[in-house]
């Protein structure tokens, strides 16, 4: 697939659940009224859901803006099943694919922290595959693939300002540096 089928599947993937829980809510609101007393809370959580996906897609992917701070991150990682906690301060797009891409990596769950161009991920159960340390070594794929979206990205930032990435791998734990 070219990058921006794969990334309208992802977009939409990531998506779908919270719409379709709201949609779901609304219907049983208007079959069940029991179920009205409970619904506010559940349309609220998947609302913020919602939300917290959408403005870090849009920060990430979108046009460059100056509203890219840690707090889109924050929400994002919210929305989230596993825990993944955040450290450090934001302020550009290309900030923001490095974290993406830290997200990715500590899926499972883990410590993300960022500081002076130098990302860390701590966690007991890393994903870097293949695909992805060849992309981060400068190796950008001809077909793109959803699951490595945020590599690619990244690495696309990095080339247009002509900058490079440095990674350092341990056993639990992956520092990403910009240089």
């Amino acid at each position: 697939m070219i990058f921006s089928e794969c990334l309208m599947v992802k977009v939409s993937h990531d998506l779908a659940g919270g719409i379709g829980a709201l949609s779901s809510t609304v219907d049983l609101m208007k079959f069940d009224s029991t179920f009205v007393n409970e619904a506010p809370e559940m349309l609220k959580k998947n609302t913020d859901m919602l939300l917290g996906r959408l403005k870090f897609y849009r920060a990430l992917f979108g046009a460059e803006t100056k509203s890219i701070s840690e707090s889109i991150i924050l929400d994002y990682l919210k929305t989230l099943g596993p825990k993944i906690t955040f450290f450090g301060q934001i302020s550009n797009r290309l900030e923001l694919s490095l974290v993406a891409l830290g997200i990715q990596i500590a899926a499972a769950g883990g410590d993300i922290l960022y500081s002076n161009n130098t990302l860390t991920i701590l966690s007991n159960d890393l994903i870097l595959k293949d695909n992805i340390i060849k992309i981060l070594s400068g190796k950008l794929p001809k077909e793109s693939e959803i699951e490595t979206l945020e590599a690619e990205w990244l690495m696309k930032q990095l080339i247009d300002q002509k900058l490079t990435l440095k990674v350092d791998q341990e056993d639990k734990k992956i520092e990403l540096k910009i240089t």
